[in-house]
């Protein structure tokens, strides 16, 4: 039997695909093959990737901050306790925030490449009415405007990533920072030792 996390993906996409076939003639005579497949390979991609995260980042990342503030208290006393506490609720609180915003911004990200490879896929599902018309010319163009709007929509995420990055360093080093000045400070004065 295979784990959870190697099952939901291909559970997914077997009910994604029993769905569509279920859908109304309609649906399928407006011929969004290639959204349509766009979006079930995303939807599959992104619970392995949340069931990866979870289980590999969040779950050891709470064990060792449990840890950490154990430790911490045993060593140091309340006071970085309650500092590493509040570095951390400020870490998350950025990280949430940022993250709101750049699930705005890859929403509409995947929006448009989502976009770009339905008119790619339904235009050659279309080869004979593209070809009779003499629309290629045409068909080419708008998929050129759906790919450079898909890029520009690429870049503002990418940089958004990079103000995640540089705001969680930034939160880090002053945690870190602190600490170090914290320890010093208590060495300065005769309250810990030097390994300390």
């Amino acid at each position: 039997m295979r784990a959870g996390r190697q099952d939901a993906p291909p559970r997914l996409a077997e009910t994604a695909f029993r769905h569509l076939h279920e859908l109304s003639l309609r649906f399928h005579l407006e011929r969004r093959t290639g959204a349509v497949t766009k979006i079930i390979e995303r939807g599959t991609k992104s619970i392995d990737s949340m069931l990866y995260f979870l289980v590999f980042n969040i779950g050891p990342t709470v064990i060792q901050l449990a840890i950490v503030l154990v430790l911490f208290q045993l060593k140091f006393g309340f006071g970085l306790v309650v500092a590493t506490v509040v570095m951390v609720v400020a870490y998350i609180w950025y990280t949430r925030a940022v993250t709101e915003w750049r699930a705005r911004l890859r929403t509409e990200m995947n929006d448009l490449d989502t976009g770009a490879v339905a008119r790619a896929v339904d235009s050659l599902l279309n080869f004979e009415t593209v070809k009779y018309f003499n629309a290629e010319g045409r068909e080419a163009k708008r998929y050129g405007r759906a790919m450079r709007r898909y890029m520009d929509a690429a870049v503002r995420n990418e940089t958004s990533l990079a103000w995640l990055n540089i705001g969680q360093s930034v939160i880090t080093n002053l945690m870190m920072g602190g600490a170090m000045a914290y320890t010093v400070w208590g060495w300065s004065r005769g309250a810990f030792t030097t390994g300390d």
